[in-house]
């Protein structure tokens, strides 16, 4: 009977990002209140010293952890939102990315952080929130209003109006019993809602 084969050294995963992976299921689903530095060496199966061999604090990990999935989401869209020129579809490449890496509410992670974390590390949020969150959304919308797509107003302000709306959509899809269609379907539905309304058209 053949052997089992080995697990690949270069295809598992390091021990870093297993803690990181692990804590960010255990943040999202508790908050940074509801989390312990015991927590996590539970669920990843290791000792107090490791974990603090690779992350110093709660407060370390947990800004890791949310940059993290911020950049992920950017990094996920930015091939191709790079190359459109429509406004609704770089809005749903965008859309994509920030539902494929935020499952659960991002924003409701950012506003935890906030009063829970040192003012440093508030600041590396808010820096990574501007610039894989904020900036791509703005720079569509203002790209948009250049061309007379959309009326001209705070292009900051139209991102926390589209961000409010996708993430409260995640929270109480969630929360809701039904069932979840596929992201790119649910991400150019949340698009043509924000742009069109959901009024029919005369």
């Amino acid at each position: 009977m053949a052997r089992p084969k080995k697990t690949s050294e270069k295809n598992r995963p390091s021990t870093s990002e297993k803690i990181m992976e692990e804590a960010k299921a255990l943040f999202r689903e508790r908050g940074y209140d509801g989390v312990s530095m015991r927590d996590i060496t539970v669920a990843c199966d290791i000792t107090k010293p490791t974990l603090y061999y690779h992350f110093v604090d709660k407060e370390t990990l947990y800004t890791e952890v949310l940059i993290r999935m911020m950049e992920n989401g950017y990094h996920h869209h930015r091939p191709y939102s790079a190359k459109v020129k429509d406004l609704r579809e770089g809005l749903i490449r965008i859309t994509e990315g920030f539902i494929e890496n935020a499952p659960t509410s991002l924003m409701a992670m950012v506003r935890d952080s906030s009063t829970n974390v040192s003012e440093t590390a508030w600041q590396k949020i808010q820096q990574a929130l501007q610039l894989y969150v904020m900036t791509p959304f703005e720079s569509i919308f203002k790209q948009a209003q250049e061309e007379g797509v959309i009326q001209k107003s705070s292009a900051s302000e139209l991102t926390v109006a589209f961000l409010s709306l996708i993430d409260g959509y995640k929270v109480c899809r969630e929360c809701l019993p039904r069932e979840s269609g596929q992201v790119s379907d649910e991400s150019e539905w949340l698009v043509d809602l924000f742009l069109s309304g959901a009024a029919l058209k005369k």
